[in-house]
């Protein structure tokens, strides 16, 4: 199954993204980076230091032979401002078109 993963240089989206990749899916991860930016801003670390997404991604590969793609993009310029059909999908940088969509809800 291809999934697209939105957040997933958080602390649920990252795991998440490795768990269901590991699984055997198509796994795409989406994360603006707003969180980064703004720490760094405002000039505070986080208090567990994590390293880049596109790191992490690349350590997957070495450990598991698995691919993760990635985009820190904002989503509306992935997807548009809604998500009217998943044929909104087909025009996203990351040349797939998931068959689910995972964003954590508050």
């Amino acid at each position: 199954m291809k999934i697209l993963v939105l957040g997933g240089d958080g602390y649920l989206g990252w795991p998440t993204a490795m768990y269901l990749s590991n699984k055997g899916h198509d796994v795409a991860v989406v994360d603006n980076m707003l969180k980064r930016y703004w720490e760094a801003e405002i000039g505070v670390e986080p208090l567990l230091a994590t390293r880049p997404l596109h790191s992490r991604v690349n350590r997957w590969y070495e450990l598991t032979g698995r691919r993760l793609r990635h985009s820190s993009e904002t989503l509306p310029k992935i997807i548009g401002l809604s998500t009217r059909s998943w044929n909104s999908f087909s025009q996203m940088p990351l040349s797939t078109t998931p068959n689910s969509l995972l964003r954590r809800f508050r």
